[in-house]
């Protein structure tokens, strides 16, 4: 069966770009790149993943830090694939056409395909928005109005400073108390709750750990996708360590439990 591996540029197409994950299987690989800051992944979009093999890449922001990172990643792959038996695919999921820089190179230099489509699903089309002569119309009058009222902001700023150089004591302690909490909240370990609310802090945790450990991409991306979509169902511990037992073998697979099992 042919293996295919997905690209996303996670912070070009959001989760639209993941549309028809749902329809990917065990031969599938998912390496999705992300930054901190983009959007974040719903439980839903990443239930959908749960039948192929998940990698998430955290980024550090920077200008086409995410480009570098996919592309580096992309020819790692391919270096790792070309002369293996099986059929394999490769295919970026990005709007930026600029990738297409990087198709047109392994496609001359190596006969190696490489695709680019905006989903998971080949065919899928993104919806377009397009603005009214009466919305822009609108919009330059809240530009306007926007402005003004930053002016008049000002003013009352100024207005108030003299006050303000008063309570300067009393500010400083409260902006000591907040940076306290939020080093606490950072420190602060994994809860259920936490990892409902966002199921990639459990992934990238578990995904730390493991490359850290010496574990290769592939079975990072096995164990991470598994212990994420079996958090907190019935039984879960033990559905991961058989599978990760089934997977691996008693050796390996007992090697891989002991590293992550502090942290489920």
């Amino acid at each position: 069966m042919k293996k295919t591996y997905y690209f996303v540029d996670f912070e070009n197409v959001h989760e639209e770009g993941l549309t028809g994950a749902g329809n990917l299987t065990r031969d599938d690989q998912v390496i999705l790149f992300s930054t901190k800051n983009a959007a974040k992944i719903t439980f839903e979009t990443l239930q959908a993943l749960n039948s192929t093999n998940l990698m998430i890449q955290d980024v550090q922001r920077g200008k086409q830090s995410l480009d570098m990172h996919l592309a580096s990643y992309l020819g790692y792959v391919i270096g790792t694939e070309k002369d293996g038996s099986d059929e394999v695919a490769f295919i970026i999921i990005s709007k930026d056409t600029d990738y297409d820089n990087v198709i047109e190179y392994w496609h001359n230099r190596f006969d190696v395909e490489v695709r680019r489509q905006n989903a998971i699903d080949a065919n899928y089309v993104p919806q377009t928005k397009s603005k009214s002569a009466g919305t822009k119309k609108t919009d330059r009058k809240q530009e306007a109005n926007s402005q003004q009222d930053t002016k008049q902001d000002t003013k009352t700023k100024q207005d108030a400073k003299t006050k303000q150089d008063a309570k300067l004591d009393a500010k400083s302690d409260s902006k000591k108390t907040t940076s306290k909490k939020k080093a606490d909240s950072k420190s602060a370990p994994l809860t259920e709750e936490k990892i409902k609310n966002d199921p990639t802090l459990l992934n990238n945790e578990i995904q730390k750990i493991l490359s850290k450990a010496g574990y290769q991409g592939e079975d990072i991306g096995f164990v991470s996708s598994l212990v994420t979509k079996s958090f907190g169902k019935t039984g879960y511990k033990q559905t991961i360590y058989r599978s990760i037992i089934s997977k691996f073998g008693q050796a390996k697979g007992l090697g891989i439990y002991n590293h992550i099992k502090k942290h489920i």
